[in-house]
């Protein structure tokens, strides 16, 4: 379980989901972004990036509806957009 105090960035969308970034500091394993549709009421992990440090999450300026993650790479910052509502895609 997560701890209050164990999340980084969050972003409210137009359409009302709610993002945040758990674990951004990576202790005791990897970051993950949760999806609340109810305004914080409950909470989704949605599914492992493959990067172990999420950085950010913010508006995805090509899709209103989605957002896009930066990430920490073994070596450098990533930024991650999905394609559709189902994948993502790694942008330098």
């Amino acid at each position: 379980m997560i701890e209050s105090d164990d999340y980084g960035a969050v972003l409210l969308l137009p359409n009302g989901s709610l993002f945040a970034v758990a674990n951004p500091r990576s202790i005791d394993g990897l970051s993950q972004i949760h999806l609340s549709k109810d305004i914080g009421k409950t909470w989704q992990a949605l599914p492992a990036t493959g990067y172990s440090m999420i950085l950010d999450v913010s508006p995805d300026p090509d899709h209103p509806s989605r957002v896009c993650l930066s990430v920490f790479g073994a070596i450098r910052c990533y930024v991650l957009q999905a394609d559709d509502v189902q994948s993502l895609t790694q942008q330098s």
